[in-house]
This record gives structure tokens, sequence and C-alpha cells, in this order.
């Protein structure tokens, strides 16, 4: 589901979630926990040399996977929190984008439950942080 709140501001969310059986009633290996997106996304414009600006942030809400399989074990909820921004600054007819995003921002520690390090106390990724440029060439 996406809402366009008004003009530049948008909002997206949703939702997925994954069954699975054996024919014996067990549950099948490996089913990913249910997962809440939210995102807002801020787009601005101005035409100039900053051609465009985007500002985000998003919420993934994973819900525990209470259904394990005969050799998994169950996993608790958490969620994970991220931010972020880009703007594309006019160099001639190209533009070189810049971006800076932080990922798991509140330092979640956490589980997935299909990482295969669960079981040895390895938590997944903390906090981290991504500075992206990128500039275009042609080879013309």
């Amino acid at each position: 589901m996406e809402v366009h709140i008004s003009g530049p501001l948008k909002f997206s969310s949703a939702f997925s979630t994954v069954q699975g059986k054996l024919t014996n009633g067990t549950y099948l290996p490996f089913i990913p926990a249910d997962k809440w997106h939210n995102a807002v996304l801020l787009t601005c414009t101005d035409g100039k040399k900053l051609k465009q600006i985007n500002c985000f942030l998003a919420s993934d809400i994973y819900f525990a996977q209470n259904h394990p399989a005969e050799f998994e074990t169950s996993t608790p909820g958490y969620n994970l929190l991220s931010a972020g921004a880009s703007v594309d600054l006019a160099l001639g007819d190209k533009a070189i984008t810049v971006s800076l995003a932080g990922n798991n921002i509140l330092n979640e520690y956490y589980y997935d439950h299909l990482s295969r390090f669960k079981e040895y106390g390895i938590h997944n990724i903390g906090r981290n942080v991504v500075l992206n440029v990128r500039i275009p060439f042609s080879l013309n």
C-alpha cells in the first residue's frame, strides 16, 4: 500500500507473511518471520544545482517466529529503524548523486530467523552508516 500525503511527501506500508506445513502438520524449515515495513519519503526538486533531494525514514517490524521446524528454535521479534538522505548535484547534463543512510540506527541486537549464526549466539549486523557517491561516466 502506498499513500501520497501531499505533493512531495509519500508514505508506504507493506506486510509480508509466509506459511508452510508438511502433510503431517509440522512446519517447514526456514520460513521467515512476518514483516511489516513502513516508510516516509520526502522528495524535493529545484531544477538548479540541486536537481533532487530525497529524505526517508523507515521502520521494519519483524514479528516473533514461533512456528519453528523440528530442528529449529523460535526467534523473538525486533524492530529496525533506518533513515537517510540523498542529493543529485547538477554537473552539466549529468548528475552526481551523494547519499548517506543509516541502517539499524538504534543498534538493535537481534537474530534473523533465517540466520545460520543464530545457534552460535552471533547477532546480525548492528548500526551501520553508508556513504555513497555515484559519478556517471560517459564512454562517448
